[in-house]
């Protein structure tokens, strides 16, 4: 597979993570946790990386950064190199620990930087270790919660990001837990896991189209097909399977049209799986019932109908705002209950 590009600004936020090489164990016992974060200490007293959140399960781990100072590559280079090498030594054994190199996934708008804490703090649940991730140790949930934790980690965003989303005046476990619900959501946890492995290298245009009008979205729309060379996927902006799911919920019935064409609704999936959830044409095929060349066929009377019919645009661009709209709905967060919090920690 093609490397990623890694977009390193100054300031830049970074979602980070790796696992072990065959999927074998890298954090043994809480002694092996203890030297990873020595390491992740080191960088970023050096200056080189802020730690917001992480998470270390047993075959992987998983950080939100920033970068301050564009030395990612650099701090990541010294946690993995130091702790392998340890880690070996220990264990009297050579060769890799880790599958391939660090990924990361620059975050390029708030809504999605909330959301990767929210799947850095269920990773554990997620992975079926414990049930709550207030119980797990190793990893900032319980730092919030306790309002305590590793010197290292940066919590100013965080707390002050969950004070303005409750309206709370102070920041307790109650008003964490609030803020950021742990995402255990499969559809959700599965756009995360595409946008990690996805090879596209853009900004990301999430909160304005979350924002934006039908006109602006179809405006971006028509300016995705005339960007795209047709041969990679965007980046994900949604769940293959939450899309799939929205636009069955959406369906109205349309004047039907000479059978041995496609019909307008299923152009308008086959279009939304490629721009919104960022799938491959083999994908959209396999899950729709038809080859790869014939999706790619069907995006490409959906790109035509985009520019020459008005009223299949505006369907269209209609239906890819609600269906966007409704997979990132902001959790109600409920009124702040009086009197003692129990944190659960």
């Amino acid at each position: 597979m093609p490397r990623l590009r890694r977009t390193d600004l100054p300031g830049t936020w970074h979602h980070v993570m790796n696992r072990g090489v065959g999927q074998r164990s890298i954090f043994e016992r809480a002694l092996d946790v203890r030297r990873f974060r020595q390491h992740i200490a080191e960088v970023v007293r050096a200056g080189d990386i802020e730690v917001h959140a992480w998470c270390v399960l047993t075959t992987h781990f998983h950080l939100l950064v920033r970068s301050p100072i564009r030395r990612l590559d650099v701090a990541m280079q010294h946690i993995e190199q130091q702790y392998s090498t340890w880690f070996n030594r220990t264990r009297g054994r050579d060769g890799p620990l880790y599958r391939s190199r660090y990924r990361s996934r620059s975050i390029d708008t708030l809504g999605y930087r909330r959301t990767v804490v929210r799947y850095i703090d269920a990773n554990v649940v997620n992975a079926g270790i414990v049930t709550d991730s207030a119980r797990w140790a190793h990893g900032s949930m319980v730092a919030f919660l306790r309002g305590r934790g590793q010197p290292w980690l940066s919590r100013a965003w965080i707390e002050r990001e969950a004070l303005r989303a409750t309206g709370a005046s102070t920041f307790d476990a109650e008003v964490y837990r609030q803020a950021f619900p742990p995402l255990l959501t499969p559809e959700t946890r599965a756009w995360i896991e595409s946008r990690i492995e996805s090879p596209a290298d853009e900004p990301d245009p999430l909160d304005d189209l979350l924002a934006s009008s039908s006109d602006q979205f179809l405006h971006w729309l028509i300016q995705r097909t005339e960007i795209a060379d047709g041969t990679l996927p965007g980046l994900p902006l949604a769940s293959f399977e939450g899309v799939r799911r929205e636009l069955g919920a959406r369906r109205r019935r349309m004047p039907p049209t000479d059978p041995r064409n496609v019909d307008p609704w299923t152009r308008i999936e086959v279009g939304l799986l490629r721009d919104i959830a960022g799938a491959t044409y083999r994908r959209i095929g396999q899950r729709m019932g038809f080859s790869p060349q014939r999706a790619c066929v069907i995006r490409q009377r959906h790109v035509r109908a985009l520019r020459e019919d008005p009223h299949y645009a505006r369907v269209a661009a209609e239906t890819a705002r609600d269906v966007l709209l409704a997979l990132h709905a902001v959790p109600a967060i409920p009124a702040r209950r009086t009197g003692s919090v129990d944190d659960g920690a």
